[in-house]
């Protein structure tokens, strides 16, 4: 039996191309290490345990998870459409993984645009930013 799971996280005017570059980093962050093998499509699909594919924005595989996670970007932010049955954590991580990326990647976006010089550093509790004029 299929499970489908759709999670909402509200963002501002999210940037696709943004998103797409973003899902394509969190291999190297994942703990399964999965970086080799992740495939990040843009217009893809995504798959439900029985089989029956639904088209997203973006969608994100790796070996163990071939039904895929999709993302999807709307008025309200990301939203998350997954059958994560056998793979609940490493999903978990992808989807955190992701917003974190963006949140990231669209404040180091914001702060060269305004000049600054910036510098990022990976830490336990998440990404430092540093911001020089």
């Amino acid at each position: 039996m299929s499970h489908t799971t759709t999670a909402k996280v509200q963002l501002k005017q999210v940037n696709k191309k943004l998103l797409v570059a973003a899902a394509k980093t969190i291999g190297t962050s994942m703990k399964a290490k999965i970086k080799e093998g992740m495939k990040v499509e843009v217009g893809g699909n995504w798959k439900n345990w029985g089989g029956t594919k639904t088209k997203c924005d973006v969608a994100i595989r790796w070996p163990g998870f071939d039904r895929g996670l999709g993302v999807n970007v709307t008025k309200e932010g990301i939203e998350f459409k997954y059958d994560d049955y056998g793979c609940r954590n490493e999903v978990d991580e992808a989807k955190k993984l992701v917003v974190r990326n963006y949140k990231v990647m669209a404040t180091l976006a914001a702060l060269r645009a305004a000049g600054m010089s910036v510098k990022t550093k990976e830490t336990q509790k998440g990404v430092e930013i540093v911001a020089m004029r």
